[in-house]
Parts: C-alpha cells; sequence; structure tokens
C-alpha cells in the first residue's frame, strides 16, 4: 500500500492511498489515518489533570497509567 500525505504546510492536508484521495480538511487525525489504513486504533482519553498537572508525560507503559484518570 502506497500512502502519501499531501500537505501546503499550512491549513490543507489530503491523505492519498494507492493514488487515490482517502480524505482531506484542515488537519488529517491519526484517528482518521489508521482507519483509513485498516489499523484497529482505539482511543482512550485521560483526564487533564492526571496529565497536565500531575504528570506532564505520558509513561512509557500503557499499563502505568492509572484506570481511576482513564475517562473514556
Amino acid at each position: 500500500m502506497k500512502t502519501k500525505l499531501v500537505t501546503n504546510h499550512n491549513d490543507w492536508e489530503g491523505l492519498y492511498i494507492d493514488g487515490e484521495l482517502i480524505t482531506e480538511g484542515h488537519s488529517i487525525s491519526l484517528l482518521d489515518f489508521a482507519r483509513a489504513t485498516g489499523i484497529d486504533l482505539e482511543q482512550v482519553a485521560v483526564s487533564t489533570e492526571w496529565l497536565g498537572e500531575t504528570v506532564g508525560n505520558l509513561p512509557k507503559s500503557f499499563s502505568k497509567i492509572p484506570s481511576k484518570h482513564i475517562v473514556a
């Protein structure tokens, strides 16, 4: 599968797979990219307080994220 991200480095992007435009817009999310390329990606949200105020960065292992801070 040949995948290309076309961008003007400003405010527009287009995702092509095997030469065909799959999606375009002001930005293409990682979730959109994963779905378009057949990758099963689960989006998990954590509380802003934990990530922003308590730790600042994500841990190397997902298992280190306390389940009480997973919000979705």
